[in-house]
Formats: C-alpha cells, sequence, structure tokens
C-alpha cells in the first residue's frame, strides 16, 4: 500500500455520540495493523475526521487496549504475527459489548469474506484501497453502531415503561421490586442481583434477590461491607469493582476457596437516595471474567435504581394514606360508639364477616378493603339518631322507624366530603337495600345493588341476629342460619348466602326450579 492513497483532509466534521447515550465525547475506534505507517496514516485520517483513535500493532495488543479502553469500531489486519485478524475476531466477539468490526485484508478471498462475518464482522475492505473508499466504509459501520445504540435505548425505555404499567397498577412494593429486579439481570447480563433497604437500627436489610438459573451459584449472594461501600460511593450514582479491588466491598472475598460460591468476576452498585438520603443500594455481580459492567451498565442500573427509589417512596406515602385512613375510620367509629355502647364491637364483627365473604367470592385485594372499610362505617350515621330510638326496648312507631331509616343517608353525608372514602360511599349508602327492591333508601333491585353493599347486607344482619339488642336475646347459630336461608331471593343475594353458608360450614341452598 503506498501512502498517496491516504491524503489529509481539511475541516473535519466532529462526529459524537447519539444523544441515547448522553454523552458527547467522539466515537472510539481501534486499529490494529503491524505495519507502523499503516497505522499512523489511518490515525491522522481518523482523527481528522472526528473520531478518538487508539492503535495496536497485533491482536494480542488489541485485546488489552479493549480491556482498558472500550471501542465502538474495530478495524483490524488480516495477517499479523501472534494472533491473526480471524482470532482476534473470536476473541471480541465474546466481549459484552463488542465492538462493530471491520477486516483489512490484501489476500481476500470469498471464503476469507465469509469467515468474517460468520465471526461477526460488518465487512472488509481490500488493501490498497482509497481513502474516500474507507471513510464511506467507517461511515456506515458509526451508523450501524448508532442503529445498535438506539436499539439498546429502546429496550430499555420498554423496560421502564414495564416498571411504570407495574407501579401504576399495584402499591405493592414486593411486587415492583421483583420486576425490577428480572429486567436488571437481563439489560446488565448479571448473575445476580440484591436489593436492600436501610433500616434505623439493623443496618441494611436484604429485600429481594434474584439470580439467573445457568449462573451455578449458591444459595445468597456474598455478602456486603456496607461502611466501605458508603464510604466509596458518596456523591456517585454508581460504582464498579473487579479484580483485587472486589475485596474492599466483599466480605471474606476468596478467589479460589473450596467448596465456596464461585468467586465474583465483577460488582457494580448504585446507591438508593430520596431526597438526599441513603435508602440503600441496587448490587448486581457477575461471576465471568469476560463479563465486567462498564460505564454503560452503570448508568443503566442508575435509571433502575430510580424507579427503586420511587416505589420505596410510593409505599411509604401509601403506608402513611393507609394509617390516616385507617385512624379516620377508627376515629369514626369510636365516636359512634361512645354514644352507643351497646352496640360496641359490632362494626368489627360485622367487617370480619364482610371480608371472609368477600375474600370467598374472589374479590380483588382492593375490592375487599373497600367492602371491610364499609363495614367498618355501614353505622356511622346513627351519630345523628337520638340514643333512645336506637337502644329502644319496644317496637319503634312509624315515625321512629322513618327516622331510623334515615341513617344511611346520614352516613354518607357524614363519608363523602372524605376525598379517600369516597369507594365506600355507596357499599355504606345501600347495605339496607333488599334482592327484591322492597328496601331502603332507593329501593334498589338484584344486581343493581353494589356487590359489596349486598355482601355488607348479609354480614350485617347475621351479627345483628347472633348478638343482644335491648328489644330482644340473640339468636343461635343454627337459629340465624335458617332465617338467611328463609331470606335468600327477598332480603339477600342468593349468591351472597350460599358462599357465606359454606364460610359457616354449612350446606349451600340448591338453585331454584327453572
Amino acid at each position: 500500500m503506498q501512502q498517496k492513497h491516504f491524503p489529509r483532509r481539511s475541516a473535519p466534521e466532529k462526529l459524537t455520540l447519539p444523544t441515547t447515550e448522553l454523552s458527547s465525547d467522539p466515537l472510539r475506534v481501534l486499529i490494529v495493523d503491524d505495519e507502523k505507517p499503516i497505522r499512523e496514516v489511518l490515525v491522522d485520517i481518523l482523527e481528522d475526521e472526528g473520531y478518538d483513535v487508539k492503535c495496536a500493532s497485533d491482536g494480542d495488543e488489541a485485546l488489552i487496549v479493549l480491556d482498558e479502553h472500550h471501542s465502538h469500531i474495530l478495524v483490524t489486519d488480516l495477517e499479523m504475527p501472534r494472533m491473526r485478524g480471524i482470532e482476534l475476531l473470536k476473541q471480541t466477539r465474546a466481549l459484552p459489548n463488542p465492538p462493530i468490526s471491520i477486516l483489512m485484508t490484501g489476500f481476500g478471498t470469498v471464503e476469507t469474506a465469509i469467515e468474517a462475518m460468520k465471526l461477526g464482522a460488518f465487512d472488509y475492505i481490500l488493501k490498497p484501497f482509497k481513502v474516500e473508499e474507507f471513510i464511506t466504509l467507517i461511515r456506515k459501520a458509526a451508523n450501524k453502531y448508532r442503529i445498535e445504540l438506539e436499539n439498546v435505548q429502546l429496550k430499555e425505555y420498554l423496560s421502564l415503561y414495564r416498571i411504570s404499567e407495574a407501579m401504576m397498577s399495584t402499591l405493592d412494593l414486593k411486587e415492583v421490586l421483583h420486576l425490577i429486579a428480572e429486567l436488571v439481570l437481563t439489560e446488565l447480563r448479571a448473575d445476580w442481583v440484591s436489593i436492600f433497604f436501610r433500616e434505623q437500627k439493623t443496618g441494611f436489610d436484604l429485600q429481594i434477590e434474584k439470580r439467573r438459573d445457568d449462573s451455578g451459584v449458591g444459595s445468597s449472594s456474598p455478602a456486603i461491607n456496607f461502611d466501605n461501600l458508603i464510604d466509596a460511593i458518596e456523591k456517585r450514582d454508581y460504582l464498579a469493582y473487579s479484580g483485587k479491588k472486589l475485596s474492599e466491598i466483599i466480605i471474606d472475598h476468596s478467589e479460589s476457596r473450596p467448596g465456596s460460591r464461585k468467586p465474583v468476576a465483577s460488582l457494580l452498585a448504585s446507591p438508593l437516595r430520596a431526597k438526599g438520603t441513603l435508602k440503600g443500594f441496587v448490587i448486581v455481580g457477575s461471576y465471568d471474567p469476560r463479563h465486567t459492567f462498564s460505564d454503560g451498565h452503570g448508568k443503566t442500573l442508575v435509571i433502575f435504581s430510580s424507579r427503586a427509589v420511587l416505589a420505596l417512596e410510593n409505599a411509604r406515602l401509601f403506608k402513611e394514606l393507609n394509617q390516616a385512613f385507617t385512624q379516620t375510620i377508627e376515629g369514626l367509629v369510636a365516636a359512634l360508639e361512645a354514644k352507643d355502647n351497646y352496640t360496641r364491637g359490632h362494626s368489627e364483627r360485622v367487617a370480619h364477616f364482610a371480608r371472609l365473604i368477600a375474600e370467598a367470592m374472589s374479590l380483588s385485594p382492593a375490592d375487599a378493603d373497600n367492602v371491610t372499610h364499609a363495614a367498618l362505617l355501614h353505622d356511622i350515621g346513627k351519630i345523628g339518631i337520638h340514643v333512645e330510638y336506637l337502644n329502644k326496648p319496644g317496637r319503634l312507631t312509624d315515625e321512629e322507624n322513618r327516622m331510623f331509616q334515615l341513617h344511611p343517608l346520614l352516613s354518607k353525608n357524614i363519608i363523602q366530603p372524605i376525598q379517600f372514602l369516597q369507594e365506600i360511599v355507596p357499599i355504606v349508602y345501600h347495605h339496607h337495600e333488599h334482592y327484591d327492591g322492597t328496601g331502603y333508601p332507593e329501593g334498589k333491585k338484584g344486581d343493581d345493588i353494589p356487590l359489596g353493599a349486598r355482601i355488607l347486607a348479609v354480614a350485617d344482619s347475621f351479627e345483628v341476629m347472633i348478638s343482644d339488642r335491648p328489644y330482644r336475646k340473640a339468636l343461635s347459630r343454627r337459629e340465624a342460619v335458617e332465617e338467611l336461608k328463609k331470606c335468600s331471593g327477598s332480603q339477600f343475594d342468593p349468591k351472597v348466602i350460599n358462599v357465606f353458608l359454606k364460610i359457616l360450614g354449612e350446606k349451600p341452598l340448591s338453585p331454584p326450579a327453572v
């Protein structure tokens, strides 16, 4: 090859990474050729084009350079001492992020081209070649790199979309963390991932741990020296460890301890921070010496870690809201029982029966919670009824009965202004409707009555029947069951009655004759 084929170019346009990698660094190219003049000329050409260029004299040196400086594009000669270009392609193919490879040769054959393509080479070029031909090929390789990078970014977006969907569909922290751990394993090609949360006095508690099925590891990930990790990762988004540095983080790390788990080859850690406070860590590991974690892996882990922090904060906020919700309900029930001690515990017992029915009918956890909360508050409207009417031993007059039947409306008026109790309002308001339409307050019938209200009606009536009241003694369990059966299809939904009878260990009713 003569140097006249490699004229210098002017006015280079700086070639930068796509915005998907969040970097303005130029693309990195590694030139591998045993002839120094050729290396120097190609370096000059590519640097004029705006590339960051490294070079190596043979395959062995190239692998060392790749280990220290990841390259996006590899241009290698075919015939070199110690390691031929074909063997170098085989070696780079096993790397975690293999570069886009181009083979240069002055002895090109169809067989050589086929073998290079099988090994993942993007293309090959015959020596001697013109500068324009070489630059065109490099630009094509750069475009291929862009496309591959965009595909990786699309996969990351899809992963984040799946996490976002999970976080929107559930507030269960373990469920979201389980999905994050699975995606981290896949996207980072890790052998294990552990997510730790910091507790007040107990240090860092393991929340979830997942391993690849084919990792061949022991029952758990290695013990982590969190004190050292905290010191090292302060004000950083992630840290990668490999080789001897692993002993700084892994407790009792050994490369070849007999009978121990496989030694960790590389470890990546990202802190979970919320409002500047360290909440925990996401830690991933690789047992494959050929797969060490790079800056790209670290940036990806930071993205997943941010979702884990968000899930943690959502769980905390939900817990606080749930506590406020529970305290509100307990306060309202306490206000009712302070007025009517005779029915103390009634709401709790009704809530117990209602939840049993809801769960037996396979209602969702959220719907079962709504039925339970409605049961606790179903009689709150009785606060607005004179206590002497509530505990009157004799029969109520028509006027007193009308006043008593106002309590579902009063309950609705008390609960409705409370925003987070909105979903239980229909259950509370309609729990005195009858299945045949003869109930109150609106005379709804059949499936027009909310299912939660139909469940609550059965639970409420059964608890009232088996409890002492000022106007009568408690019925026996058998008598109460018979009354439920008698009123099935008129006052009560037959499906709900049959479910409750099964819960009580009673024989369900036969379906009505057609």
